[in-house]
């Protein structure tokens, strides 16, 4: 079930998916070809240890530019 998982984020024998796509597969196999606490740990576990979500990019206000003389002051 592991290596199935890797294998759907590392795009081996087709298209890549993002780790919930991933996990989603998976997780319809449950039954049929995993075991349903297996992967519920596997869930667990890929949750715990994704980092911190990323902070929005902002755009920054624009800043007046100066003419700088020779010396590098205005």
């Amino acid at each position: 079930m592991a290596e199935t998982y890797e294998a759907l984020t590392a795009g081996r024998g087709g298209e890549r998916c993002a780790p919930a796509e991933a996990l989603k597969r998976v997780t319809e196999k449950v039954g049929t070809e995993f075991d349903g606490a297996l992967v519920d740990a596997l869930g667990r576990s890929i949750r715990d240890s994704s980092p911190e979500p990323a902070l929005p990019s902002v755009a920054l206000p624009a800043v007046a530019t100066a003419s700088y003389g020779a010396r590098g002051w205005p």
